[in-house]
């Protein structure tokens, strides 16, 4: 496995080492500041990608692991909320169909026969939606902040 690279153009010669995406050396052929350019700068151009696809393979795997447990514990902790009682299934349920939940179904005639923890996991899965328009962005935010704080 060969972890040196070596890259020649016009401008200059560097030894760059694959594994850590560092530059080794680098010779210089023009003397002029107009014509020589910083090779670490553009190394950091080809190598990352731009925007949100870019920060998501930047994290990997650690990233969907991370996404995955943060789902799984948000559905955990409202299930655990409804079943203990800390909140109540109605006004959740009266929540969304003030939003219109009620257009699509009659939750409340469909829900009546049904085993309450099965209720409990359905308002939780419901929630558990709601909050998916907060839960992507602060996960970049965090991964972000811990990918800065490895370096």
């Amino acid at each position: 496995m060969n972890m040196l690279q070596l890259r020649y153009n016009k401008r200059c010669f560097l030894v760059f080492n694959k594994r850590y995406g560092k530059i080794l050396f680098q010779k210089n052929y023009f003397v002029n500041k107009k014509y020589s350019f910083s090779s670490q700068g553009n190394q950091k151009k080809e190598n990352e990608s731009k925007g949100l696809m870019g920060k998501i393979k930047k994290f990997g795997k650690f990233g969907i692991i991370f996404y995955t447990a943060y789902v799984a514990v948000g559905f955990l902790g409202f299930f655990l909320l409804l079943q203990y009682k800390f909140l109540k299934v109605e006004k959740v349920i009266d929540k969304f169909e003030e939003k219109g939940l009620n257009k699509y179904i009659d939750i409340r005639k469909k829900l009546k026969d049904v085993d309450p923890k099965y209720v409990n996991l359905l308002a939780a899965y419901l929630m558990n939606q709601v909050f998916e328009i907060i839960r992507f962005p602060t996960t970049i935010l965090i991964l972000t902040y811990i990918f800065k704080k490895k370096k």
